[in-house]
């Protein structure tokens, strides 16, 4: 079993997770589910980003996360260790549209939620933020 842990200060992100294979990640599963297993995480092996058209012709492509980000299932994070942080907005919960929206309590900032009633619903870890360390089973 593996847990991620806060880079900074070490303190536990997850519950006792496994890694899947990036296969198992869901990209089109209904609003407000996981494309993550529960129970697990899952390792972005490239950047995530989308391209955004204008209306004028120009194309400019939005960075959703880095190479090595961790994705989680929101029942594998400890919440009492995680707060909002930043421009956190949503109607339900958070929408994860403008980056980056959680910290460590220790300060750190760890990753982005997205949980509002029209996403998935998915934490993903920051690579230079979250370690993955391996726990006795």
């Amino acid at each position: 079993m593996l847990k991620l842990v806060c880079a900074s200060c070490g303190s536990d992100l997850t519950t006792p997770v496994k890694v899947a294979p990036f296969t198992q990640y869901g990209p089109y599963c209904q609003d407000t589910e996981s494309p993550v297993p529960e129970g697990f995480i899952v390792q972005w092996e490239t950047e995530d980003s989308v391209p955004v058209y204008y209306p004028d012709g120009n194309t400019i492509r939005r960075h959703i996360s880095p190479a090595g980000a961790i994705s989680a299932h929101p029942k594998d994070v400890i919440r009492d260790q995680i707060h909002s942080f930043g421009n956190d907005y949503g109607c339900c919960g958070s929408d994860g549209n403008d980056g980056n929206n959680r910290a460590c309590s220790c300060g750190t900032i760890v990753g982005t939620e997205w949980s509002d009633c029209w996403t998935q619903a998915e934490v993903r870890f920051l690579p230079e933020s979250a370690s993955i360390i391996q726990i006795s089973d």
